[in-house]
């Protein structure tokens, strides 16, 4: 047998071969299918607008396990443990998109009373701070509770306040009350006697 002859039987035996990895790919995938059209839709949808990480972890995996993804393969991806991929199946098994999308987490109780969160809120409500770190200090010497800045951070937001980054607002100054200062500053200066001194109530910029 010729090698030409052989060569064209390894050839036709590939193109078999190849077409049925397709067919069983194909057959692999549907039974690997649980999504109806509509819930991968679903999905979908809510993966585009949701911009919690979590949720989009959730959806990713649901959807990639419909493709064929083994929990390993995913869990690899989404840089998560196989067994977080299988409850998260599970609880979509038993409770479908909603179920499983549902954030069951119950935070941890402040560790100030009532009242000395209501002390807080009215002092927040009259004092600016520019960072949770001042905010511990002052509740730690307030209240005699030490709180991280993580944590301060969380019970500030259950509280309903947001941080806000300051903006450098330019000084709306009158230019013309500036001049005319200057001039009668100047004349000040040639009518006072040797010795005479000349104080301001705030800091100033004299241009000579």
């Amino acid at each position: 047998m010729s090698l030409r002859i052989i060569n064209c039987r390894l050839f036709k035996n590939k193109l078999l071969f190849d077409k049925l990895s397709r067919i069983l790919e194909v057959i692999l995938s549907a039974m690997n299918s649980f999504l109806s059209p509509g819930e991968i839709i679903t999905l979908r949808t809510m993966h585009r607008k949701s911009r919690e990480k979590r949720i989009c972890d959730k959806i990713k995996a649901i959807l990639s396990l419909n493709s064929g993804y083994t929990y390993e393969q995913i869990a690899e991806i989404l840089l998560l443990d196989d067994s977080t991929i299988r409850r998260w199946f599970v609880r979509f098994e038993e409770d479908g998109i909603d179920g499983l999308l549902a954030d069951n987490y119950v935070g941890g109780a402040s560790n100030l009373t009532d009242g000395q969160q209501k002390a807080l809120f009215g002092h927040l409500e009259n004092n600016v701070y520019l960072a949770a770190k001042d905010i511990c200090a002052f509740v730690l010497k307030k209240f005699k509770v030490d709180y991280t800045v993580k944590g301060m951070t969380c019970l500030l937001h259950n509280m309903g306040f947001c941080y806000k980054k300051p903006k450098h607002i330019p000084g709306k100054a009158n230019f013309e009350a500036q001049l005319e200062f200057i001039d009668n500053y100047n004349k000040l200066k040639k009518k006072k006697q040797k010795g005479d001194k000349i104080y301001f109530m705030d800091g100033v910029w004299i241009f000579r």
